[in-house]
């Protein structure tokens, strides 16, 4: 289901989906949330970034019945202005977490938002990775695709977080957990539209 979240300077709609990451108990799939952050809604110059977070919500919130083993999420993009050369790059978007230093942690997929230097809100995976616990999930893919085989149109990413770790704590639950913050580069207005995917094809 598709919603227009937000039509500003940098004119984006998000799709609303579902994340294809499967519970335990009846492999209900847990809601994905799409959110532009505040802030990134004007662009006084270009090229900028816009930075989209991704919540999630488990729908069985009893960590009893309800333990993600795995977050699987794809995702495709497209924009209505070729010349804005929409892109999202490692360089943006990497799955560090500490002890790597600030620097490296800034453009982490994981980090706190607004950023790792005034952090407003904490993600969940760079919580665990902060403590030293070894809680964090040691498995975490982001795969920058390119073009989708199925629709040259779109461009696809996908994120993997898997917990393979015994010290490593299960998905926490809760209501629109803070996941992972995706950052778009452009150069030019434009609208993204972002949807989930099937991947692999």
């Amino acid at each position: 289901m598709k919603r227009n979240l937000l039509l500003l300077a940098v004119m984006i709609l998000v799709a609303f989906g579902f994340t294809v990451a499967q519970a335990q108990d009846n492999g209900i799939p847990d809601t994905l949330y799409l959110e532009l952050y505040p802030g990134d809604d004007g662009v006084a110059g270009y090229p900028a970034d816009v930075r989209f977070n991704l919540r999630i919500t488990n729908d069985i919130p009893d960590p009893c019945i309800d333990s993600i083993a795995g977050i699987l999420i794809p995702l495709c993009f497209t924009s209505t202005n070729a010349g804005a050369n929409l892109r999202v790059t490692a360089a943006k978007n990497n799955t560090n977490l500490p002890p790597f230093p600030l620097s490296i942690l800034e453009n982490s997929i994981f980090r706190p938002m607004p950023d790792v230097y005034f952090p407003v809100e904490a993600n969940w995976m760079y919580d665990y990775a902060s403590d030293f616990s070894g809680r964090e999930w040691d498995t975490r893919v982001l795969d920058l695709v390119g073009p989708d085989p199925m629709n040259p149109r779109d461009d696809i990413f996908w994120m993997s977080i898997v917990p393979t770790g015994t010290p490593d704590q299960r998905f926490p639950g809760g209501s629109r957990l803070l996941t992972a913050t995706m950052t778009f580069e452009i150069d030019d207005n434009t609208t993204i539209c972002l949807d989930t995917c099937f991947w692999p094809p």
